[in-house]
């Protein structure tokens, strides 16, 4: 906040604003990606959005740190409804079998916490 010369209320603002995007954008977002890509383009565009979004978050201006928070946002929204699906499908027994997967569910839990 200090970095940011935001006062308290702008920061709660754009953070519920935040919160808002990452659970609405999903929606949309899964089926933007069902239409256009297969579901492990869409985990991977998904990651390179947030990726992209979490590099621009070092810079300290408002409108780069906004612009991080949407691609963040929009990153996630591709992950989330791709990784889901992809994991119903496969069943549990190739989940266990398989290291790959578990890395793309570790690094998906790495960036909902985050965001």
């Amino acid at each position: 906040i200090d970095v940011l010369e935001l006062d308290r209320q702008n920061a709660l603002s754009i953070y519920g604003w935040f919160t808002f995007l990452v659970f609405i954008i999903p929606l949309p977002a899964g089926i933007i990606s069902d239409a256009f890509f297969k579901q492990k383009q869409g985990i991977l565009y998904g990651g390179i959005i947030a990726l992209l979004g979490y590099t621009l978050l070092i810079t300290e201006q408002i409108q780069m740190v906004g612009f991080a928070l949407i691609f963040i946002a929009v990153g996630t929204g591709l992950i989330k409804p791709n990784l889901s699906s992809s994991f119903s499908a496969m069943g549990t027994s190739k989940i266990n079998s398989s290291c790959t997967c578990k890395i793309i569910l570790l690094l998906s839990v790495l960036f909902s916490n985050a965001s």
